[in-house]
């Protein structure tokens, strides 16, 4: 199957909509990409946080505690 737009010299926009210059249609290009990094952020920003990290931010918190009544005294 052959895009005709590509057989015309024009270049597709992220829909393969050309715009009537023949250029890609650049509000639908960012819009897609902009879409598909919202749904990739999305989906990492639902995953668990890694029990890993979670140790190390404790280990953190305990250290500046200690930091801190170590300057008081």
């Amino acid at each position: 199957m052959t895009d005709k737009s590509a057989e015309n010299g024009q270049l597709a926009g992220a829909n393969g909509q050309v715009s009537n210059d023949g250029t890609p249609d650049q509000n639908l290009a960012l819009a897609s990409i902009s879409q598909k990094l919202k749904d990739l952020f999305k989906s990492e920003e639902q995953e668990p946080i890694p029990e890993r990290f979670i140790d190390l931010l404790d280990q953190l918190e305990k250290a500046e505690q200690k930091s801190k009544q170590q300057a008081k005294d």
